[in-house]
Formats: structure tokens, sequence, C-alpha cells
């Protein structure tokens, strides 16, 4: 046994691990851990509420295309030209939608990452880089999460050559 895992939370781990295996499923480490964190609320019969947070595909600020290369693992990557859309959901201890959550973001430096909302969709825009970590809260369940988002500087926009002084060789 782990130290400090119950028995349950370890036998949860290990179920998702090898349901995650046998699907063929490649989730990160971020979402294996909250599948198991479902699991083991759901075995021992304790009723808390949570919030699924997912990130949708990155894209271009000025023309919304999609980002080839997109972030890998638990760590969001913006360059100062791209953003994301988040949609969340509350779902009770055992993964049913909880309806009539109404969630807010903030963030913890808008001249980083400023964040707008239309509906259940919450878009993260990049601004200057730096990092800064947004907050989606409901206030009347007291649900909240969080995302800490790194924002990059962009691809080379322009080129300038200065000509030096002319001078002879030696």
């Amino acid at each position: 046994m782990l130290p400090g895992v119950t028995s349950i939370r370890e036998d949860a781990l290990r179920f998702v691990i090898e349901q995650n295996e046998f699907w063929k499923r490649n989730e990160s480490i971020a979402m294996i851990l909250v599948d198991a964190d479902l699991v083991a609320t759901f075995l021992e019969g304790t009723s808390s509420a949570y919030v699924r947070l997912r990130a949708g595909l990155v894209r271009e600020q000025s023309d919304h295309s999609v980002s080839p290369r997109q972030p890998e693992g638990t760590e969001m990557q913006l360059s100062d030209t791209q953003e994301v859309d988040y949609t969340l959901a509350g779902k009770d201890a055992k993964g049913f939608d909880v309806d009539g959550e109404a969630f807010s973001a903030t963030s913890s430096d808008e001249t980083v990452v400023t964040v707008t909302q239309a509906g259940d969709t919450f878009t993260a825009v990049a601004g200057n880089p730096g990092s800064a970590v947004v907050t989606f809260s409901e206030a009347a369940s007291g649900l909240s999460v969080t995302e800490a988002i790194d924002v990059v500087a962009g691809g080379v926009a322009t080129i300038s050559v200065t000509a030096g002084d002319v001078r002879e060789q030696v």
C-alpha cells in the first residue's frame, strides 16, 4: 500500500489504470487521477460534487485556425497569438451532470490571459508572455477548479536588417 493512501483509493487507481490500458485510451496522468478520485468517491459511498474542466483545441486569435501543435500532458502553454476554449460541467459523486450551475472565471494576471464567457464556454486569450492561473468557480455550490496557463512569445513576425558602416578591408 502507498503511504497515506487508503486501500479504496489504491484500488480505484489500479482499476482506472487497468481500464485505461484495456480500452487503449491515452489519457493524461491528470485525467487518470480525476477518474480514480471519482471511482474512489463512488466506492466510499460519499456524495461530493466536483467540476470537470475540458480544454478545447488551441486556435490562432487572428483567424481561429487550429494550431498544428497542441499542448501535451497537463500543462497548457499558448503562444501570445493563441486562444483556447474551456467547458465546465458540475458533476455529482457518481459523475452525473448537476444542473443549474453558473460558473464564472477570473485570471490572476489579465495582461497574460484574459477570459471571456459565452454560455457554458470560456475562452482564454493569450496576451503578454508570462504565467497566469485561471480560476473557474460557482458561488452557490462553492465548486472551483484552476488551470495554470503559460504564455510564450509567438513566432517571428518581421525581420529587420540594418546595414553597418562601410569601411576599407584590412
